[in-house]
């Protein structure tokens, strides 16, 4: 008899939706969830930028006329904070390359895999802030978000996953330790004790 695995489940894009119309805001998120997405309203430009600074995602909708700023100069904010470049652009983690747009992992040996939105926050925030400790909870806060009620032992459970998957395609992942008691550390550049 011929068993097949179950096919991994695709993971949902995070979609910050910045419009202060409550009701249109609502609607816009409605049908996005029901086209699979996750959705996070902002009422304000202030609010969009402090959510984007601590939170990964994938697509920002923006109203360019907003109560407190232009979303033209929100926009230019986001770029000067160097937000969306966690978001878009593919970079190198300990020897595999993460295409964020298409939520994928490449390995040397050709193996191209779909990585979940969880593992591919964690792996991009890590990126942004190469050879600084980032603590469990500032990791939870740009993954999970600010208001998310996530255990650290949630956080391990993932990069226990990204591990194993590095492991499994004989990837060497010194560069990103752990700093026990505090969170982790991704140092490519070995400047940092830290986690030896």
């Amino acid at each position: 008899m011929l068993t097949t695995n179950p096919s991994r489940t695709e993971p949902k894009p995070l979609i910050i939706i910045v419009e202060d119309e409550a009701e249109l805001a609502a609607l816009i998120s409605v049908h996005l969830e029901k086209a699979g997405m996750h959705t996070q309203i902002c009422s304000r430009a202030a609010h969009a930028l402090k959510f984007l600074k601590k939170n990964f995602a994938n697509l920002l909708l923006l109203d360019i006329t907003l109560p407190d700023q232009s979303g033209f100069s929100l926009m230019e904010e986001i770029k000067a904070a160097g937000i969306t470049k966690i978001s878009d652009e593919p970079f190198d983690f300990c020897g595999a390359m993460i295409t964020p747009e298409r939520l994928e992992i490449a390995f040397p040996s050709g193996a191209a895999l779909k990585l979940g939105r969880k593992e591919l926050g964690i792996l991009a925030y890590l990126n942004a802030n190469q050879g600084h400790v980032i603590t469990r909870q500032a990791l939870i806060h740009a993954v999970w978000g600010v208001h998310a009620d996530v255990r650290s032992r949630s956080l391990d459970q993932y990069v226990v996953k990204v591990r194993d998957l590095y492991s499994e395609h004989g990837l060497d992942l010194s560069a990103f330790r752990t700093v026990h008691g505090i969170g982790y550390i991704f140092d490519p550049k070995g400047v940092s004790k830290e986690g030896r």
